[in-house]
């Protein structure tokens, strides 16, 4: 018998015999609409089999796909460009869900597609719409913070596999643009990643800030007011979380306040440009911190206090009197004796000698500690290019050295880069070192010591 094929739908084809009849044919790969079949007649008890293993097959294939694309997380990848995004993916890679952690994210997410796709061709896209728009932080230089964390169980060599792929995969996406790009691509853990969605915020913004690597204070409170306009600011950094909050009030009765991870967006490009210290004036101080915060023309009342990652503080209030003139004024508080904090007994600490000297091209920091017999001697040296040297000796090198070495939580066993890590972060090293020598001695006699250049 013969036939044409009259239709094509998944595995079956609808063929007109040549006596005028419309059969369902299954399995006649290769043929198209408009060729002859030639074929035998099929017992019903031959067709009804052939049916059967079509769906089999049909059942099998719906398996294999739902297999693929399941919706199980296994683990989560943050970007943060100043738009800020979580996508959660399976075991495969594919993404399963996104959820946007600002409006300029969710605004760039709804403009691309994400489900059931590969995680990194998710990400270029993303940081394709990013750069399209405009949207970076700061535009001068632009720096994007990707984050990949797992879920309890996930292979570590998984994930970074999939970090290696992404990374790989904007390269080409960014190379079509003629911008300078800093990229930050880690791996945090699953704990990092579930503290930083209880707040709000990515995991990759969340472990720079616990680092203190983005925000130069720990603590940072700012009223500045007129007769048009009053801003107020107050964020801290905490052990378990952070705060932070901003209020803009204008006199044609526009308000803005920002509050938690909103807050914190607006402020991170603003702090991480002020640089102030003790040694400066009050005046020079004021006229830093109106300008990070575009402020234009006069202000009655000024008030700041902060506090630096390094333990150095800055407070004052100012008014402006009859005769203009700019004075420092302590605030009320600070004319009362406060009490000092208990120094940390040094033998509690399990560290018997610590010597660590990190170098690069216009920065050197050289910090030498040692206690004996219930006693205990410390020296911290550090030099920028163009800058002053900065030297403590004493009781004020241990005061500072001494809760550093307590938090470090060194032991022997660690790998390098762990305790390179620990360190660089326990003393607020910013960016990387051309060399790197440490030696640490422990009461129980075990050492760390090692030299990298």
């Amino acid at each position: 018998m013969r036939g044409i094929i009259i239709e094509k739908k998944g595995l079956s084809v609808i063929v007109m015999t040549n006596n005028g009849e419309f059969q369902k044919h299954y399995f006649q790969f290769g043929k198209e609409i408009g060729d002859e079949l030639v074929f035998r007649k099929e017992t019903k008890t031959y067709q009804r089999a052939i049916a059967v293993m079509a769906m089999l097959m049909v059942m099998v294939g719906a398996a294999s796909w739902n297999y693929l694309f399941q919706s199980t997380p296994y683990g989560y990848v943050s970007v943060d460009v100043n738009p800020s995004v979580e996508f959660q993916m399976n075991r495969f890679g594919y993404v399963t869900h996104a959820t946007p952690l600002n409006p300029e994210g969710d605004e760039v997410l709804s403009s691309i597609q994400y489900r059931r796709r590969k995680i990194d061709q998710v990400v270029s896209d993303y940081l394709y719409e990013v750069m399209m728009s405009g949207y970076y932080e700061d535009q001068d230089h632009p720096r994007i913070l990707v984050a990949i964390s797992g879920v309890e169980g996930a292979d570590p060599d998984l994930l970074e596999d999939r970090l290696r792929n992404i990374l790989e995969a904007q390269q080409e996406v960014l190379a079509s643009f003629t911008i300078t790009i800093e990229k930050d691509f880690k791996q945090v853990t699953p704990e990092m990643r579930q503290e930083a969605s209880s707040l709000g915020i990515s995991a990759g913004r969340w472990e720079e800030l616990k680092q203190r690597k983005i925000i130069p204070f720990e603590v940072f409170e700012l009223e500045i007011e007129s007769d048009a306009r009053e801003i107020s600011v107050d964020y801290r950094l905490e052990s378990d979380g952070f705060k932070a909050v901003v209020e803009d009030h204008r006199e044609d009765g526009v308000e803005v306040e920002r509050t938690g991870a909103a807050a914190l967006d607006y402020l991170i490009p603003i702090l991480q440009k002020l640089e102030i210290d003790p040694s400066m004036g009050s005046l020079e101080i004021m006229e830093r911190v109106v300008h990070a915060f575009e402020w234009r023309g006069d202000f009655e009342e000024f008030e700041i206090e902060l506090k630096q990652h390094d333990g150095s503080t800055i407070r004052f209030q100012w008014k402006r009197e009859e005769n203009n003139e700019v004075e420092r004024a302590p605030k009320e508080e600070e004319s009362q004796e406060r009490p000092k904090p208990e120094p940390l007994p040094i033998e509690t600490l399990s560290i018997v000698k610590f010597e660590l000297e990190i170098e690069r091209d216009d920065v050197e920091m050289e910090v030498d500690f040692e206690r004996e017999n219930g006693s205990a001697e410390a020296e911290i040296e550090f030099e920028r290019e163009d800058q002053k040297e900065i030297e403590l000796e004493g009781q004020a090198a241990l005061d500072y050295l001494l809760p550093i070495l307590e938090n470090l939580n060194l032991h022997p066993s660690m790998s390098r880069q762990e305790v390179i890590s620990r360190v660089t972060a326990g003393f607020n090293w910013q960016g990387g070192f051309d060399e790197f020598e440490i030696e640490v001695k422990f009461s129980d006699g075990s050492i760390i010591e090692f030299e990298i250049d």
